[in-house]
């Protein structure tokens, strides 16, 4: 059987891997099918492709063939990220950043002239903006210029990759299934083994990160590789395998539908309204002893609106909430914490809009601290399940805050223990001889109905705490983004108007009202003093600042309270041609050199393509559109029939 779609290629597809070769079609069946298993057998079953057929029976072979062709497409139009072996030849894009890190001449050479002529994801637009005093021009870009914007593009495409890569292997290990099932705490051991039994090549080295700890929320300053390293061993070659063979053909795949959603639906980018936001969501109940608006707005005044304190991410009010003071496996750097609680913790200061926050007296704070032990002096002992330790278990002095939710655990703790601290030794948690009601309870829901030993259900019980996270960051549509937010200020973040006051060409100081963005100078501790944009909530002239971006719902049964940074709004202007004086060509001409222009606004679109393409619709739309103007051979009945199933109007 042959069946070909007798369509015009944009792209000469590469050999499938799995199958014969020929130099302008992909051919979906294995090569070796007729093969004989055994020379000196005429039987007529006696061919490799019978195996084939069982091991594809029970896998998902047709929609890895689909992913592989794909792959091969995907490929034509960004390049290979790196060789699979000695054998390869293809320019890759880890070499091209390599020799450019090395000549800074080597965009002008033929060899990269070339790469980016066979990859069209790299061309570069004619013109960008430019920045000359107060007013952004048009700038027309020499040949030279194209390709140094190019370079740029090759660039950002391998750290995205490269970063994909790590995210990828991240969200993977973290769902639990290579943790220790009672202690949680991630063994790459567990992962290794998994992949060989997958066929995946690990090297021989024979060390692994076994006491990783749990996973922890991703701080918004970490690289996806600085956090994936403290988890599995990077340096080894270990996972290369798995990469070349596995993550980057799904990863290509979904390159290939971003490709189409920004060539072939580009003027729709406008219209999504894609949001790229920074911000802190924190419920808002009467349990918490400390007050949760004098916190947002401590945090508010000091940290973004005056500049008392220099900016610090919004995880800090999530380690807050948690209430831990002091070093905490994957935890730690708490002294801004500590500042939030010890100014704000069980004291209401809300007498008037405009507050005067003081810290507490040392007397007054300290009497809602609470020194306790997080595990046995057994230490990692107490982490096994079949260990028992004894009670009293002694341990280094910790201090948590009442009211927080370790607080509240803790004082959990207190009700089924007697507590001792004799001024000298670090205090000592010892199970009361008898249990009844609250103490029973309390006893009960910290091991588990005594499933644990009491020092191992308070491990599990703080590891459980301890991965809350209230923060949230990135790019989000107005189709389906952040649906959790309350409408009000949903409404306001994907408003045009938003994206009107929301540039980077007037940042404005001046504050109206009617306005839902507000501008605040800011002392970053990484960039310096920069403006920052934030959302605001309903008020008036006269209300401090302060006040205006910390936004509250607390009325009904989904109580929250917001701080919400705006970084980018998009619109249909902004995606415009460099002459219109309100795309990103020039609203993002910060500075006098027009490629950091064309730079800075790619990697706008980029973004806002990559949220816009996980859509279903524009799934399937590309994979058809790829499939259609792409020649392929089918010598597989069922693999044949699967295309057909899945791109019927590929068969009419």
């Amino acid at each position: 059987m042959n069946k070909k779609l007798l369509k015009t290629p944009l792209f000469v597809a590469a050999c499938f891997t799995l199958v014969g070769c020929s130099t302008s079609t992909i051919v979906a069946r294995p090569a070796w099918a007729d093969t004989k298993i055994f020379e000196n057998i005429g039987d007529k079953d006696n061919k490799m492709k019978n195996i084939y057929d069982a091991v594809k029976a029970l896998g998902d072979t047709n929609a890895n063939v689909l992913t592989r062709i794909l792959y091969e497409i995907s490929k034509t139009n960004i390049g290979k990220f790196d060789k699979v072996d000695n054998t390869d030849t293809d320019l890759t894009l880890t070499a091209i950043v390599d020799k450019a890190s090395k000549d800074s001449n080597y965009y002008k050479g033929d060899e990269f002239k070339k790469f980016v002529t066979d990859h069209p994801y790299y061309k570069s637009p004619d013109k960008g903006g430019k920045l000359e005093g107060t007013n952004s021009v048009e700038h027309t870009f020499t040949d030279d210029e194209k390709l140094q914007v190019s370079l740029n593009k090759v660039k950002a495409k391998y750290e995205s990759i490269l970063s994909d890569i790590y995210e990828k292997i991240y969200e993977e290990i973290k769902g639990g299934t290579y943790s220790d099932s009672i202690t949680k705490i991630f063994n790459e051991k567990f992962y290794v083994d998994y992949l060989k039994k997958e066929l995946y090549n690990v090297g021989s080295e024979t060390s692994y990160k076994e006491d990783a700890g749990i996973f922890m929320p991703k701080l918004k300053s970490e690289s996806w590789k600085d956090h994936l390293k403290n988890y599995v061993t990077l340096d080894k070659g270990r996972y290369n395998d798995y990469v070349n063979r596995k993550i980057l053909p799904e990863l290509y795949k979904t390159y290939l539908i971003q490709t189409y959603v920004k060539d072939q639906r580009f003027s729709s980018l406008g219209r999504s309204y894609a949001r790229k936001v920074n911000m802190v969501a924190v419920p808002y109940t009467d349990h918490y002893a400390y007050n949760i608006k004098d916190m947002l707005r401590y945090y508010a005044k000091n940290y973004i609106t005056e500049k008392t304190s220099t900016f610090d991410d919004f995880e800090v009010i999530n380690k807050a909430i948690i209430g831990f003071v002091g070093t905490y496996a994957h935890h730690e750097d708490t002294s801004n914490e500590f500042v939030l609680l010890n100014n704000t913790v069980t004291k209401s200061q809300s007498s008037g809009e405009d507050v005067n926050f003081e810290s507490l007296t040392d007397e007054t704070a300290s009497k809602n601290r609470i020194v306790y032990v997080p595990y046995s002096a057994e230490g990692k002992k107490a982490l096994n399940p079949n260990y028992k330790p004894e009670e009293p278990a002694t341990i280094r002095p910790t201090t948590v805050y009442k009211g927080t939710k370790l607080g509240d655990l803790v004082e959990k703790l207190m009700k089924c223990c007697d507590v001792n601290n004799d001024g000298t030794n670090p205090t000592t948690f010892t199970l009361k001889t008898t249990l009844k009601d609250a103490a029973l309870t309390a006893y009960n829901d910290i091991t588990s109905n005594g499933k644990y030993p009491l020092a191992l259900g308070m491990e599990l019980k703080e590891r459980e705490i301890l991965q809350n996270d209230i923060t949230k960051d990135g790019w989000f549509l107005k189709n389906g983004g952040l649906t959790d937010l309350d409408s009000k200020f949903r409404d306001n973040l994907f408003n045009i108007a938003t994206s009107n006051q929301v540039d980077s060409k007037e940042k404005k100081s001046d504050f109206k009202p009617t306005d839902y963005i507000r501008y605040f100078d800011i002392n970053d501790k990484t960039s310096g003093n920069v403006k920052r944009a934030f959302l605001t909530t309903e008020t008036t002239e006269t209300e401090s600042a302060y006040n205006t971006i910390v936004l509250h719902n607390a009325t009904g049964s989904n109580k929250f309270m917001y701080i919400i940074e705006v970084e980018e709004a998009v619109s249909s202007s902004k995606f415009s041609e460099a002459s219109n004086e309100n795309s990103y060509y020039r609203l993002k001409a910060e500075t006098t050199n027009p490629l950091d222009s064309a730079k800075l606004t790619d990697e706008v679109i980029s973004e806002v393509v990559k949220a816009n393409a996980t859509g279903d619709t524009y799934k399937n739309n590309a994979n058809q559109y790829y499939l259609m103007i792409s020649n392929i051979i089918f010598y597989d009945q069922s693999v044949y029939d699967y295309f057909k199933s899945q791109f019927p109007d590929l068969f009419k």
